[in-house]
């Protein structure tokens, strides 16, 4: 082959594998969208990031409190709600004090402001 012949097939292949990795960006942006909303899509997990929506970190007690549902129920909601990224935990003593996670992409906190909105504290204790 010749060096046009080539430079036009290292043109391809770059261009093939430069659209194979915006694809797979795009799907792994997906993937975090569809997880956010995952942990939305349970009312309890949504009536959870709404008690901690004021950037206030809470204790487990008070939110157990606030729901009026068992601690086991309230720990492994907050556990998935962790481990998606949403809140973060720090442990005080014999508590862990959870606060939504304020380095969640801006979109994030537009949707969880949006969603809020049309709350009121009432509505966000089951």
């Amino acid at each position: 082959m010749n060096n046009v012949a080539n430079s036009i097939i290292y043109i391809r292949i770059s261009e093939y594998m430069s659209s194979k990795l915006h694809i797979q960006k795009s799907n792994s942006q997906i993937a975090e969208q569809a997880e956010f909303f995952k942990q939305l899509s349970d009312p309890t997990r949504l009536a959870l990031l709404h008690l901690l929506k004021d950037d206030e970190a809470k204790c487990v007690c008070d939110l157990v409190e606030a729901l009026d549902i068992p601690q086991p129920t309230v720990s492994r909601h907050l556990g998935k709600l962790k481990s998606a990224g949403l809140v973060t935990a720090e442990r005080r003593g014999t508590w862990i004090w959870y606060a939504l996670n304020d380095g969640m992409p801006e979109w994030t906190n537009s949707v969880l402001q949006t969603a809020f909105a049309n709350l009121n504290s009432a509505d966000a204790n089951l």
